[in-house]
C-alpha cells in the first residue's frame, strides 16, 4: 500500500487529473499525512545543515582574513583577534530541533484547518454539497488523502528547488539578503499557485463541482491555515480528552463512509466481471462522470450499451458528454434513441437536453421547439425558461423573451433553498439577458 501510495505522489506531476481520482479510491489518509511529515522534516534538516555550514564558512573566512591582517594566530595567546568557532554537530542539531518543530505546524494546518474549511466553503458554493455537519464526515475522508499527498508532491519540488537555489545565493552584503529574500517569495509564491491548481483538481474530482466554486474552494482555506498558532491553548491533556469523546463518533462515521465509498466502486468493479451486467459499467461511469473523467465515463457508457442495446441511461449520459465537449450532432443522436424509447425520460428534462444542444449548436428554431415543449411539462425550471428565452431573443421575439427571462428569474429566486445555489448561473444569465 505505501509503495503504491508513493507512486501516486510522482504521478501527480505527470497526470494530475486522473491520479488524483485514483487517490480518491486508493489513497491513505496516514501516508499523506507521513509524506508532509517527512518532507517537511528532511527539509528543514537539510535547511539547518546547510544554514550552519554556510555560517561555519562565513566565520571561517572572517577569521582567516583578521589572521591576515592582524599577522597572529587567534587565540588567548596570540596577538590576533579571537573567533569562536562553535562545533558543527551542535549547530546542526539546535538549528535541526526548532526548525523541525514547523513540520507538526504543518500537519495540524492542513487537517485541522485547511480540509475542513474547504469542505465548509463547498457547502456554502455548492447546495448540493448539503450541510457542512453532513458534508465534513461524508466528504473529510476522500479529500483528505487528495489534499495531503498535493501538499506534500508541491513542497518535494519546490522545497528541493528552494534548497538548490539558496546553496547559489551569495549571502555577504544587505544586497544579497534582499535578493535571497525575493527570490524565496518567488519560490514560495509558485509554491502556493502550484497547490492552488491541485487542489482544485482535488474539489472538481470529489465533488464534480464547477470551476468558480472549485476556486473558492481551493484558495479561501489558505487564509485560515496561520491561526494554526492558536491551537497552542489546547495543550492542556484535559481539553484533548474532551475534544477526542466529542469527536469520536465523528471520526468513526468519517472512516465507515471513505470505505463504504471504495467498497461499492470495488463491488462495481467486481461486477464487471459478469459480461452481462450492463448495471455495473453504467454505476462506474455514472462515477466517473462525477469526477469529469470523461473519456473513462465514455467507455463504460458504450460497454453498457454493448451489453444491454435497451439501456437508455447510458445514451442519455453520453449525449450529455458529448453536449458538454461540443460533438452537438453526437449527443443529438444519443438523445434520439432516448427519445424514440422514453418521451418522458427524466420527467421530461430530455427535451431540455435536446434543445440545449441545439441552441448550443446555433439552431434556433429546433431549440425553440423543443425547449417550448420541455417548459409546457416543467414550466419553473429555471435552466428550461433561460434557454428558451436566449432562443426567442436571438430569433427577433423580445416581447416573448423577456417575459419568459422574468420568469426564470422569479422561478429561481422561489427555489428550494437547497436548490437556489445550483440555479444561481441560471438567474444571473437571465438577469443579464434582460
Amino acid at each position: 500500500m505505501w509503495l503504491d501510495n508513493l507512486k501516486l505522489l510522482f504521478r501527480l506531476y505527470l497526470r494530475p487529473r486522473s491520479t488524483m481520482a485514483m487517490i480518491v479510491d486508493e489513497g491513505s489518509f496516514l501516508f499523506g499525512v507521513l509524506a508532509v511529515l517527512v518532507i517537511t522534516f528532511t527539509l528543514t534538516s537539510v535547511g539547518a545543515t546547510i544554514g550552519g555550514a554556510r555560517e561555519l564558512l562565513r566565520e571561517a573566512a572572517a577569521e582567516d582574513e583578521a589572521i591576515a591582517e592582524g599577522g597572529a594566530p587567534p587565540g588567548p595567546e596570540g596577538t590576533g583577534p579571537h573567533v569562536q568557532r562553535p562545533p558543527f554537530a551542535a549547530v546542526l542539531a539546535v538549528a535541526s530541533l526548532w526548525m523541525n518543530l514547523g513540520a507538526f505546524s504543518v500537519i495540524a494546518a492542513l487537517v485541522l484547518f485547511y480540509i475542513p474549511v474547504l469542505i465548509f466553503v463547498m457547502s456554502l458554493a455548492d447546495r448540493r454539497t448539503g450541510s457542512f455537519g453532513v458534508a465534513l464526515t461524508r466528504d473529510y475522508g476522500s479529500i483528505g488523502p487528495c489534499i495531503l499527498i498535493s501538499f506534500a508532491a508541491v513542497e518535494l519540488i519546490f522545497g528541493a528547488l528552494w534548497m538548490f537555489v539558496s546553496t547559489l545565493l551569495p549571502m555577504a552584503r544587505f544586497e544579497d539578503v534582499l535578493l535571497a529574500v525575493s527570490v524565496a517569495g518567488g519560490v514560495a509564491g509558485l509554491a502556493v499557485l502550484y497547490f492552488i491548481v491541485l487542489a482544485w483538481i482535488a474539489v472538481r474530482t470529489v465533488y464534480g463541482a464547477g470551476a468558480g466554486a472549485a476556486v473558492l474552494a481551493a484558495v479561501l482555506p489558505i487564509f485560515a491555515m496561520p491561526f494554526v498558532g492558536a491551537l497552542s491553548m489546547l495543550a492542556s491533556p484535559f481539553i484533548l480528552y474532551l475534544l477526542y469523546v466529542y469527536t469520536r463518533n465523528d471520526i468513526t462515521s468519517i472512516q465507515w463512509s471513505m470505505g463504504a465509498r471504495r467498497a461499492f466502486k470495488r463491488h462495481m468493479e467486481a461486477c464487471t466481471l459478469n459480461p452481462r451486467d450492463a448495471d455495473a459499467h453504467l454505476q462506474l461511469g455514472l462515477i466517473h462522470e462525477h469526477r469529469r473523467q470523461y473519456p473513462e465515463a465514455i467507455a463504460r457508457f458504450q460497454k453498457a450499451i454493448e451489453i444491454e442495446p435497451n439501456e437508455i441511461d447510458a445514451h442519455f449520459h453520453l449525449g450529455r458528454i458529448a453536449r458538454e465537449q461540443g460533438r452537438h450532432a453526437e449527443a443529438i443522436r444519443h438523445f434520439e434513441v432516448v427519445v424514440a424509447r422514453d418521451p418522458k425520460y427524466g420527467r421530461h428534462e430530455i427535451w431540455r437536453e435536446v434543445g440545449g444542444t441545439y441552441f448550443d449548436a446555433g439552431d434556433l428554431a429546433n431549440a425553440r421547439a423543443m425547449l417550448e415543449r420541455y417548459v409546457d411539462k416543467r414550466p419553473y425550471d429555471p435552466e428550461g425558461l433561460c434557454l428558451l428565452g436566449q432562443a426567442l431573443k436571438k430569433l427577433g421575439e423580445k416581447d416573448k423573451a423577456r417575459e419568459v427571462l422574468r420568469q426564470c428569474v422569479d422561478a429561481a429566486k422561489t427555489a428550494p433553498d437547497y436548490r437556489r445555489g445550483e440555479l444561481r448561473r441560471w438567474r444571473k444569465r437571465a438577469e443579464a439577458e434582460l
